[in-house]
């Protein structure tokens, strides 16, 4: 099935399917960047929020979001110390103002002053909170410190912190049941890496 996908590694692959089994087969963390083929935005690096595109003429190009009034967001405090009515429009202000400009925390800037969250906390409104929403994060199992497999690097932390968990840790990529898997630099090696002839078995 021909359903093309820009991967990570600014290749074209003609489905998904052929990126796994590519990623698979060298052992490297590839993702889907785009559907459709590679467009050059791939290598394109944009700084300050801005998004690449592809003009006219086939050419990466980097913009500016210019349009944040059907954004409906909460009030962020950027790392600039000025209260932003949503992330949209700090990153909007950013990118125009070429200025480098993050989201300290969620809520007015007065609100989460002096407020030091931990366990991979952030402050809303005066309040630390744990991460909720993981729909937005890269599906890719980890399998934890704890030897339980999460189904994003995003699942783990947030247990973590619902579990007031310091230690909690990414172990290694991929499910704790298999055996081929992209160790962590650092982390602790359990269990031994498939030879190639074997991840060739697990890649088909």
């Amino acid at each position: 099935e021909y359903e093309p996908v820009c991967g990570s590694d600014g290749i074209s692959y003609s489905n998904l399917c052929r990126l796994k089994r590519e990623a698979c087969l060298k052992n490297k963390h590839i993702t889907v960047q785009y559907q459709g083929l590679c467009n050059g935005c791939e290598s394109k690096k944009c700084e300050f929020h801005a998004s690449c595109v592809s003009d006219d003429s086939g050419e990466a190009v980097c913009v500016c979001n210019s349009n944040c009034s059907t954004v409906v967001g909460e009030q962020v405090c950027g790392t600039d110390g000025q209260t932003y009515r949503s992330e949209c429009e700090l990153k909007m202000t950013a990118c125009q103002n070429k200025m480098s400009i993050q989201t300290q925390y969620r809520g007015d800037c007065e609100s989460c002053a002096g407020v030091v969250c931990q366990y991979k906390a952030t402050c809303m409104g005066g309040h630390c909170v744990c991460p909720r929403d993981c729909s937005a994060a890269p599906l890719e199992q980890v399998c934890g410190s704890n030897l339980v497999t999460y189904e994003s690097q995003c699942e783990l932390q947030k247990r973590g912190c619902e579990l007031n968990d310091p230690s909690l840790d990414v172990l290694f990529y991929g499910s704790c049941e298999r055996r081929s898997h992209r160790p962590i630099i650092g982390a602790p090696i359990t269990t031994p890496l498939t030879t190639y002839l074997e991840r060739d078995e697990v890649c088909r």
